[in-house]
């Protein structure tokens, strides 16, 4: 849990940077949804310090959480099947692959 915990952590960064950029040049003020397969990283980011992320003490490790809990941020459960992070990391069958592709070109189009 600890590492998709500070994966979620340096993804927000990351989006953060993007929503700055969309809502200085675009307008755009929706709030984007970081979403993540491990619902304990995710409970973690959610709550106050947990016990298990103590000895995290860098502050960069809880960027997600503070993201989160100022309101910059949506945290939500995305299944290993549906994790569109596969595309690009994993070796896939062709279906699974066009199934993501569609879902990433469709929800590129929709923004």
């Amino acid at each position: 849990m600890e590492s998709e915990y500070v994966a979620m952590s340096k993804g927000t960064k990351m989006v953060m940077r993007i929503k700055t950029m969309k809502e200085r040049l675009l307008n755009d003020y929706r709030k984007p949804v970081l979403k993540g397969d491990n619902k304990s990283a995710i409970c973690a980011a959610k709550s106050e310090m947990s016990k298990s992320l103590m000895h995290l003490t860098k502050l960069d490790f809880h960027y997600v959480r503070n993201a989160y809990k100022e309101g910059g941020i949506k945290l939500s459960w995305v299944s290993i099947k549906d994790q569109l992070a596969d595309v690009l990391t994993k070796g896939l069958g062709r279906k699974t692959f066009e199934k993501f592709r569609s879902k990433v070109l469709n929800s590129y189009e929709e923004n």
